[in-house]
């Protein structure tokens, strides 16, 4: 295997790794050659390479899991797992000489297995973003690809299951990132940990960061997203049908990893959003035999949508 870095993008769900996988491969780096195509809750692209993103995927399939894992059991991983990755990085190796990398959200519960296979060769690349705009950002796009959906809504159980269970998407966001601040302060000489919010802003010079994992500053450049795509402010409903205990552990990590970071955003450093999560609820079927699914959220732009609703949407 060659002694090159190679670079392991990653971070939670909605956090802002696009963004960082768009500029990296801005600045020349190979993010892979079967990379996900744009769509309409990422139309910037994902910049995953597919191999890693089906590799990850049937790992959680073996475990009777999906993306939406958030450590609610052990995940057991078979003997060709690690020798899959291996080859693969080999492979990457042989066909570019320059810097390589990749990026996937999925690979935050994987790192270990990451680290054995790169021989030490390995560079890794955390972002994370507060949790209320990861978890926001996560509903808006569960409700897009509810009411474009050719089923019913109720079918649809990966999405509605976050309307179902508001709590899932918390604890996502606090599996991924006690893993990611776990695994940096663990590995800190071989990584970076930085902050959407404090990409996006460029308070803070990324010389020195850049330089901790043998990258140059225009590696973090961030010319290529849109302001406007990217939600800011979170709606002042967002934490009703969750306990107040889960929203503080949320918070309590939220400043752990603004304190551990290589960039932050100073002006977030206290963040407390007090809002409320939707209440939905499916309504019993009308005279006309239409399930009615109602939500309390108007944002989510699908409040009292029927199915004929839907269709003409």
């Amino acid at each position: 295997m060659s002694n090159s870095p190679f670079y392991l993008c990653t971070g939670f769900h909605r956090s802002g790794t696009s963004l960082v996988a768009q500029s990296l491969a801005r600045s020349g780096i190979d993010m892979g050659q079967d990379l996900m195509g744009a769509t309409f809750s990422n139309p910037m692209g994902h910049v995953e390479d597919m191999p890693i993103v089906r590799l990850h995927n049937k790992l959680f399939t073996i475990n009777d899991a999906d993306w939406r894992y958030h450590d609610s059991g052990p995940l057991v991983k078979p003997n060709w797992f690690g020798n899959y990755i291996k080859r693969y990085l080999q492979q990457r190796f042989e066909s570019n000489a320059g810097l390589q990398g990749v990026k996937d959200p999925r690979a935050v519960f994987f790192l270990k297995d990451w680290q054995v296979a790169g021989q030490g060769n390995m560079r890794y690349i955390f972002v994370y973003r507060h949790w209320s705009s990861s978890v926001n950002s996560i509903f808006t796009r569960a409700s897009r690809f509810l009411v474009n959906t050719l089923h019913s809504l109720i079918s649809n159980k990966l999405n509605f299951a976050f309307f179902q269970q508001p709590e899932l998407a918390f604890n996502m966001w606090l599996a991924n990132n006690r893993r990611i601040l776990a695994f940096f302060q663990a590995h800190k000489n071989k990584s970076i940990l930085i902050s959407q919010e404090g990409f996006v802003a460029k308070k803070q010079p990324f010389k020195q960061c850049a330089a901790k994992i043998g990258l140059e500053e225009k590696a973090f450049a961030g010319d290529s997203f849109d302001t406007k795509l990217m939600t800011t402010v979170a709606p002042k409903e967002l934490i009703n049908s969750v306990s107040p205990e889960l929203v503080e552990q949320c918070d309590a990590l939220w400043q752990e990893l603004q304190q551990a970071a290589d960039i932050n955003d100073d002006s977030s450093l206290h963040i407390r959003v007090p809002c409320a999560l939707p209440k939905v609820s499916m309504r019993p079927k009308s005279a006309q035999g239409k399930t009615i699914l109602k939500t309390t959220f108007k944002q989510y732009q699908f409040h009292e949508l029927t199915w004929q609703e839907v269709l003409g949407f």
